[in-house]
């Protein structure tokens, strides 16, 4: 194929992807293949009408069979769709679970005369669809990140179909904490302790330019011991300070001189935790003259480079202190955490208020709880009922495994880190708002409940209080509620890796949300909604209100909901799921009067979870929304 008809090939993928950069941010993304010879397209992306099969009134069609020469064409995938015998020139999902997975499945297949396939795509992925993307081979195996390139050259030359697959979905991940981590980790002194932020190292990139003839060799004096962990163009080093990799010589393996002009970069790791720095360096010419010295070639001159001082990797322990000490701090700055309800459930046979509730003023005893006297795992999954034989009926400062070895305390215990880790920006956002998928063993009322209620359940259980919520206590077991929080905080788990350190932990994702089948999307209603007001123009003053918190919250079937008017107004209450649907109206347009009001809402209908109820006062001149919680 001759250059000028390659190069009018190539002008038009980048005309077409540039223009698909900002036009298929709707519903649908072309993606586009050429072999050198040919180029074709195919179009992907969702619909909620689409069913999985061929759908003509959104385009979608079955080809003809393979033609001889170049083809690209989307393929059928089972469990994903059914594209006929030959596949189709579009393939829309119906993305039952938002952002949460699409896998497309396509076939191709190069001309006689071509080469290997290159793929091109738009370059603004990375904002669509939940922001992941991934191209696979036809077996599986990751081939590039499609939200970092825009195109990716196939491996292998075949005139027979070839496949390959793209993964799209949600790009939010977590990396969460379990029981383990928090009793194994150490510093790098090997002790059960935070990681202090000391600059135990540096590193740094390091640019020198040559402008001379007939140069083959470039010398370097570092401010300390280093490795070089790059170097270019030169290929090889040798270390000139006997050992102490303080001095060095770079230069070529074979007789070559460095161009004129040209640039030597290398990357740097020094052994102390202070500034990395180039203190001296001369070009060598290939041939010196006679009495040459190195300061007759030019200025000797410093080279600070891109330098940088490195930490030690953090550990669990410090990311249990940052959530602990905010800001804002994640629990209660005075009693910290509490794992149970920090409440009064009952009264004694002397009339005396009892509570069932170990608090965790710091983090410090988070620790020792979870590590100082032995571990909780293995250990019982009940109530708090008793303790060495004796009733409990006053709140547990702490709780280590000596005094009572309870494996479902840890679980909950690490659960609310990992959540609180989440909330405050120290892994993905949203994961309390996840949904637990009902697993193998797991008891039916589980299935697709927040971690946020699930954890409240947790907590109702743990304080022996669960009737309180008419909670039927044969649905909620100890045993089948430290199961279920085992798999939440495992369900991300992984090695330790952080994206900073230096002001703020900030984990890297062990997974993201479009690899886990047990957990499902965040929730799109993330955040508790505001109190709105209308602009109104009129001279008229706008009715004052509160709303109230429903009670009892949770509740099971019914709640009262009340709220104040400061004058006679029109109301309308609606109910709404954490994805914003409307799912029931309590009260339509009914007038009020000034003082306090209250109404029923039934949910018999509902299932268990989270939703929030919409105060709407004459036609939207003021609104406000509040949460609440169903448990059944």
């Amino acid at each position: 194929m001759n250059k000028i008809k390659r190069f009018s090939l190539l002008l038009s993928i980048c005309l077409l992807v540039i223009g698909l950069s900002t036009a298929a941010a709707q519903q649908s993304v072309k993606i586009y293949a050429t072999d050198g010879v040919g180029l074709d397209s195919v179009t992907i992306g969702i619909d909620p009408s689409a069913t999985g099969h061929i759908d003509p009134s959104l385009g979608e069609y079955e080809l003809p069979p393979f033609p001889p020469t170049f083809d690209f064409r989307c393929w059928s995938l089972a469990g994903w769709d059914t594209l006929g015998s030959t596949g189709s020139r579009t393939n829309y999902h119906k993305q039952v679970r938002p952002t949460q997975k699409d896998i497309y499945k396509f076939a191709f297949k190069s001309d006689a005369t071509g080469e290997e396939v290159t793929f091109s795509w738009p370059s603004n992925l990375g904002s669509l669809y939940g922001g992941y993307w991934r191209l696979l081979d036809g077996d599986g195996t990751e081939l590039c990140d499609m939200t970092t390139q825009t195109s990716f050259k196939y491996h292998t030359f075949s005139e027979d179909p070839q496949y390959v697959m793209i993964v799209k979905g949600d790009g939010i991940g977590y990396l969460t904490a379990r029981v383990t981590d928090f009793e194994n980790a150490v510093d790098s002194k090997g002790k059960p302790k935070a990681e202090k932020r000391k600059n135990v190292s540096s590193e740094g990139e390091f640019s020198f330019t040559n402008t001379s003839d007939g140069i083959d060799a470039l010398y370097v004096e570092f401010s300390q011991s280093v490795d070089i962990t790059q170097l270019s163009p030169f290929d090889k080093m040798t270390d000139n300070s006997g050992g102490k990799k303080k001095k060095w010589t770079f230069e070529f393996t074979t007789s070559d001189t460095l161009p004129n002009p040209a640039t030597v970069t290398m990357f740097a790791i020094g052994n102390k935790g202070k500034e990395l720095v180039a203190k001296k360096y001369w070009w060598i010419p290939q041939t010196p003259p006679a009495k040459w010295r190195p300061t007759k070639l030019g200025p000797v001159n410093p080279n600070s480079g891109t330098s940088r001082l490195r930490l030690n990797m953090p550990n669990w322990h410090n990311l249990g202190e940052e959530v602990y000490g905010g800001p804002p701090p994640a629990f209660d700055p005075t009693y910290g955490m509490f794992v149970g309800l920090n409440i009064q459930v009952g009264t004694n046979a002397k009339g005396k208020p009892v509570y069932k509730y170990v608090y965790l003023p710091k983090y410090k005893d988070v620790d020792k709880s979870l590590r100082s006297k032995g571990s909780h795992l293995g250990g019982a999954t009940t109530c708090l009922e008793t303790m060495g034989g004796k009733p409990i009926e006053k709140k547990l400062k702490g709780l280590t495994a000596d005094k009572l070895k309870n494996e479902l305390f840890a679980q909950l215990t690490v659960l609310k880190i990992n959540i609180a880790s989440s909330k405050y920006g120290h892994t993905g956002p949203g994961f309390g708002g996840l949904h637990y998928l009902k697993q193998t063993g797991d008891p039916d009322w589980v299935n697709d409940l927040p971690v946020d209620t699930i954890v409240a359940i947790a907590d109702n259980y743990f304080s022996c209080y669960s009737n309180k919520y008419h909670i039927d206590p044969d649905s909620a077991t100890g045993p089948e509620l430290n199961t279920i929080i085992s798999n939440i905080n495992a369900a991300f788990s992984g090695t330790f890796d952080t994206l900073s350190f230096g002001v703020k932990t900030v984990l890297k994702p062990a997974k993201y949300l479009v690899e886990t089948e047990d957990i499902l999307y965040r929730p799109s209603l993330e955040v508790e909604p505001t109190i709105v007001q209308r602009i109104d123009f009129s001279e008229t003053t706008p009715v004052e209100f509160k709303l109230h918190q429903n009670y009892p919250n949770p509740f099971n079937p019914s709640t009262t909901i009340s709220f104040d008017l400061s004058d006679d107004a029109i109301v309308t209450l609606k109910v709404y799921n954490l994805l914003g649907q409307e799912v029931a109206t309590v009260v339509d347009h009914q007038e009020f009067y000034e003082g306090n009001n209250e109404v029923v809402f039934d949910a018999s209908s509902l299932a268990s979870g989270v939703y929030y109820y919409r105060l709407i006062v004459n036609d939207g001149e003021m609104q406000q929304v509040k949460k609440m919680m169903l448990l059944k």
